[in-house]
This record gives structure tokens, sequence and C-alpha cells, in this order.
């Protein structure tokens, strides 16, 4: 029997936000849900382990002869796609701009642009690339019953612990990506090509959200008021922030 975790769960009952955990060579990642305008399921870094739908959960949205809307939110989470695919032969897949030519590489080949999916979002939704990246990185904006939600990529994690895996552990230790809110190495010294352009960007998306819930695709969802002032922090000490 699948845990909690990995069974897709409800974070925000308005806007039908669904989450579930996974695993990939030790390391704990995250699969988001919810639907579109018309129905269509919006899949978040697809995982191979979890091939079905929140409609078990949810009977509202529909299912039948569906073509859920498959997110890869960089170039790096892709592993569940071709799985997918395969079982829902009508999935199209999304993904930004700056990871398209590396998921081409990867057999990813018949991706449209995340620019794409922005006119079948749901109101209150909206999806962002970050500029100023290598590889892409998309983030899910929700505003619903004054909640602001973030459901991030790879630039923030939230693991509640060192690994007990010996070289995970060492990873994240080496990485700087546990425990707790964290902004691992790989952005500040592989991911990043214009710092300015992409601190930027933060900055203008934490004045205009003022974000209070975190679903990272690595680690725990935090909830919590001072969020904005805690991601404002680790921006300013992991990137030299001015802000």
């Amino acid at each position: 029997m699948a845990s909690e975790k990995t069974s897709w769960q409800m974070v925000d009952p308005e806007a039908k936000l669904f989450t579930c955990q996974y695993r990939v060579a030790n390391f704990i990642s995250r699969s988001n849900a919810f639907p579109t305008a018309s129905g269509q399921w919006v899949i978040v870094s697809p995982s191979a382990e979890k091939l079905e739908l929140p409609g078990t959960v949810i009977k509202d949205v529909q299912e039948s002869e569906t073509a859920p809307c498959l997110v890869l939110p960089n170039a790096f989470h892709f592993l569940g796609y071709a799985a997918w695919k395969k079982k829902f032969p009508r999935a199209q897949g999304y993904a930004p701009e700056g990871a398209l030519a590396r998921l081409a590489r990867k057999g990813c080949d018949d991706l449209k642009p995340l620019a794409e999916l922005k006119g079948l979002l749901p109101q209150g939704v909206s999806v962002v690339e970050l500029p100023g990246l290598r590889y892409g990185e998309t983030w899910f904006r929700f505003s619903h019953a004054g909640e602001r939600t973030w459901v991030t990529g790879d630039v923030f994690f939230n693991l509640k612990r060192f690994s007990r895996q010996p070289f995970a552990r060492l990873t994240q230790k080496l990485l700087g990506s546990a425990p707790g809110l964290k902004l691992p190495a790989t952005i500040k010294y592989v991911l990043i090509k214009d710092r300015k352009v992409f601190l930027s960007c933060l900055e203008k998306l934490l004045r205009e959200d003022k974000p209070t819930r975190l679903l990272p695709l690595h680690g725990e969802i935090l909830s919590d008021p001072d969020l904005p002032q805690k991601l404002t922090v680790l921006l300013r000490e992991r990137l030299g922030a001015k802000f």
C-alpha cells in the first residue's frame, strides 16, 4: 500500500492543487497536479512511480479520454515523461524554452514551449519561466482565498533532514541542500548564467506575491507567514541579493 505522502494529497481545495512524493536514486522528489480551466489535469514533474491522476480523489474533474498536460519544469525532471506518454498517448508535454534543447537530446522531442500552456490555466493560477538560468526553471503561482502558493522547481529545497543513504547524504552536504530551507550550490555555481536578471525577477515576484506557502520539487511543503522574509534572507546569504 502506498504511504500517505506517495499518494495524491490535496493541498488547496479551492485550486484543486494536489501533491505527492516519489524517489529518484534515494532523493525525494515531488509531483504536483491541478486542473486547467477546461478540466484537463496539469502534472508538474511527472513520475514513473505515480502513473495515475488525482481524479480518483476528486470527482468533479473528468478523466475519460483524458489528455493531461505534462510539465517538465526544467531540463532535469524528465524521467517519468515516457511512462506517462505511454499510458496517456494523447498527453501533451510542455517545458521552458531554456530546457527544450537538452530535453530533446534526452528523447523528449515532442514538447511545446511553456508559453503555450498559459492560455489553458484557470483563474488564480499563472506560470512563469525564471530568466537568467541555463536550463530553464518553471514556477506556478496560485492565488486563492488570500493564500499565495508557489510551486517551484530546483531553486529551493526544504528537506527535513539529511538522507540516511551515505552517497545521498554526502551529496546533500556538499551542495548545501539540507536540512531545512536551502538554495543548493548547483544554482549558484552551475545553473545561473545571469545573476542580475535572475535576482531581479525573484525580487519582483516576492514583492508582488508575498507567498505564504512553498511546494519545492525536493523536500517538504513549507507554510509560513514569514516565508517572503525567509526567502529574501536566503537569497541574500547565498547569492548576495541586495533587496
